[in-house]
């Protein structure tokens, strides 16, 4: 274990895999040269200025830094990680750039239109500035001649990807939820549920001793996460069915919402309204898309219901 104080540490996982935890749990990869590759930075540049000082202090540089996806508390600390390590490159997949070269992207899609300020934040926050060195596909790829592999794990956000360390270790952003956030957000954001589910399936069948995820306090090994996927799939699953229940009435979209939201005692403030809003799009869009349910425009409003 390499510590600054009690601030901040590199907790070993396996081999030279290692991660460091915070809001978002950030990987750490060290190669024999000492420089390091960092999975998943997290949010603000007082994340990256700590992240920066605990490399420093330990005689570590960041050479690497990857995005597992576009949400901005898994990549807003490169920027001052940037700052303190000139040399450092960064990498993404294909669709997180396209998100990282477009900062009000994901906010228009969660609204539908322009977003206004209050929706927005802090539009500052959003840019990302830097280049992009290369982007990831799903297959083998070297660093400092390491070789790692990525996996194409979409459906939380349209560009998510893991990355399996040679020690063994899978780091998988969002792309799966914890216990903790099951219960604490257990209506959870989900741009496409039906490559969310084929994700989960992929997790599944992955040959790894310990995955980390992307918010969570503890490392899981191979037998734990096939339990973690399954109660993922039965969230899902259980809300998509609440859905298609429901829809034995029709229901406008937000009537469906407001539903969801009351029956399961959900917690939220105006951006969470969003975030569900979508999440309920993407199950409707399965429902539809599997022939489940029908749609109808009257007096102005849109009706869903079961066939």
């Amino acid at each position: 274990i390499l510590k600054r104080g009690n601030t901040m540490e590199i907790t070993k996982i396996n081999g030279k895999s290692g991660f460091v935890k915070g809001g978002t749990t950030t990987g750490i990869y060290t190669f024999k040269d000492k420089s390091v590759l960092i999975i998943d930075p997290g949010l603000s540049s007082a994340r990256g200025n700590r992240l920066s000082q605990m490399l420093e202090d330990s005689s570590l540089r960041a050479r690497y830094c990857i995005t597992t996806h576009e949400h901005l508390d898994h990549f807003e600390a490169y920027s001052s990680i940037k700052s303190h390590f000139t040399g450092c490159s960064f990498f993404c997949s294909e669709n997180t750039k396209k998100f990282l070269q477009s900062p009000k992207f994901f906010t228009t899609y969660i609204y539908g239109a322009n977003p206004h300020k209050k929706l927005l934040g802090n539009t500052k926050a959003s840019i990302f500035d830097f280049e992009i060195e290369d982007t990831i596909k799903q297959g083998q790829f070297k660093l400092s001649d390491i070789k790692f592999q990525a996996y194409e794990l979409t459906g939380h956000s349209n560009g998510d990807i893991g990355i399996l360390s040679p020690d063994k270790v899978l780091y998988v952003g969002d792309a799966l939820f914890d216990y903790h956030i099951m219960k604490k957000y257990d209506f959870p954001f989900i741009f496409d549920v039906e490559k969310y589910l084929k994700s989960l399936e992929l997790i599944d069948v992955i040959d790894f001793d310990y995955c980390v995820i992307g918010h969570s306090k503890s490392i899981y090994n191979k037998d734990e996460i096939t339990d973690i996927v399954s109660k993922n799939k039965d969230n899902v699953n259980r809300y998509v069915n609440e859905i298609y229940n429901l829809l034995e009435q029709p229901y406008t979209r937000e009537e469906l919402l407001s539903k969801i939201i009351s029956d399961n005692d959900l917690k939220l403030d105006y951006k969470e309204y969003h975030y569900y809003y979508s999440t309920l799009g993407s199950m409707l869009t399965l429902l539809i898309d599997n022939d489940q349910i029908q749609y109808e425009v009257e007096n102005g409003l849109v009706y869903y219901y079961k066939l």
